[in-house]
């Protein structure tokens, strides 16, 4: 028996998934790149107020921000925080339901 064909509206949902998945991920290298960028043309002034001061319970909390969203960003733009997006489960329900044989 032969695989049905899957029909055009589902193809141009699965390609729209594929876009928006592009997209959003170019999106977040975007904004990684733009935030190192910040972190590199601001560090002559951070060293000067945050590092050679003696330790206070701000600079920490200041240390800990700039710092948590930098580690946060270069993971989600590496592209291991989340396996299975949203969008991708959504394509790969779709393939699944049009793959798996009909009795």
């Amino acid at each position: 028996m032969a695989d049905a064909p899957i029909p055009p509206a589902i193809l141009n949902e699965i390609f729209s998934e594929v876009r928006n998945t592009a997209t959003s991920r170019y999106s977040m290298l975007a904004a990684t790149v733009l935030y190192i960028y910040d972190l590199v043309t601001t560090l002559d002034k951070e060293v000067d107020l945050v590092w050679t001061r003696p330790r206070s319970f701000l600079q920490i909390l200041y240390i800990i921000n700039r710092y948590l969203a930098l580690f946060e960003c270069l993971f989600n733009s590496s592209g291991k925080s989340n396996l299975l997006t949203m969008s991708s489960q959504r394509v790969l329900n779709c393939l699944i339901s049009f793959s798996v044989p009909r009795h």
